[in-house]
């Protein structure tokens, strides 16, 4: 891979981090491990990682918390949230918040790394298709506007602003 995927490990449990981070960095990616909400939070603001893998629960401030608040400090981040506790309920929550993803522990390598691979590729793809243009679009389509030939199908001119 050309380009090094940044990924956070948010887990309270050291183990974890740890098990995590060497899962990791066999797969040559680069990682941060932070303890709590507040410690990814600040790591966030200081680093532009791609993924967060962010555990939902967590002593103080709890993995929904977090993911509100590295939302608004990293919102290009993808957060993907562990729990060993699931439920439909925080499953949706996550979603509803800007989880991208959520994984049950305990879970695999094999289950982990395409996982991440499949949404730092997304990112990019998302990235790469961005465009900025210095009007609006307001419509797209295969046909175009040809006024010699009379054909207006997209009826500009027709309305007011238009």
């Amino acid at each position: 891979m050309s380009k090094k995927i940044h990924i956070l490990v948010v887990d309270d449990e050291t183990a974890m981090r740890e098990c995590l981070r060497d899962w990791l960095l066999e797969d040559d990616y680069e990682v941060g491990l932070a303890a709590s909400g507040p410690e990814a939070i600040a790591m966030a603001r200081d680093y532009p990682w791609h993924v967060v893998l962010l555990d939902l629960k967590m002593p103080g401030m709890d993995g929904l918390q977090a993911l509100a608040e590295l939302r608004q400090v990293a919102p290009n981040a993808e957060v993907v949230m562990m729990t060993a506790y699931a439920t439909v309920d925080t499953a949706v929550e996550a979603m509803k918040v800007g989880a991208l993803d959520y994984l049950v522990k305990p879970f695999e390598p094999d289950t982990l790394i395409p996982k991440i691979l499949k949404v730092y590729q997304d990112l990019e793809a998302s990235r790469d298709s961005r465009i900025e243009v210095g009007a609006v679009v307001l419509c797209g389509g295969a046909d175009t506007y040809h006024p010699e030939e009379g054909k207006n199908v997209f009826a500009y001119g027709r309305q007011p602003g238009v």
